[in-house]
């Protein structure tokens, strides 16, 4: 049975994540803006959370997953700021 308490903590929860999630973003949109690579974002969401710095050191599975879903961060912010470029681009020659 899930009490007031348990949804309460669940919410908790997930606004922690939100808050974590929202925090790697930044960290991604700062270094891609830079030019940096998935080593340098690393580096950087080490510094925001403990927990990426325990499973880089503790293992390499979690290590390579995290890098795989930093990457994908990278590139899904990468892929959007083209297209909103590419769009701005285009606003710009319609004017």
């Amino acid at each position: 049975m899930f009490s007031a308490l348990h949804c309460t903590e669940d919410v908790d929860i997930l606004k922690a994540h939100v808050e974590q999630t929202e925090a790697w973003l930044e960290a991604a949109r700062e270094v891609a803006d830079r030019g940096g690579g998935v080593d340098e974002l690393l580096e950087k969401i080490k510094s925001l959370d403990d927990r990426v710095l325990h499973a880089i050191k503790h293992g390499p599975i979690m290590a390579e997953s995290l890098k795989r879903l930093v990457l994908a961060g990278l590139l899904d912010y990468a892929e959007r700021a083209y297209a909103d470029r590419g769009r701005a681009e285009q606003a710009r020659g319609t004017e």
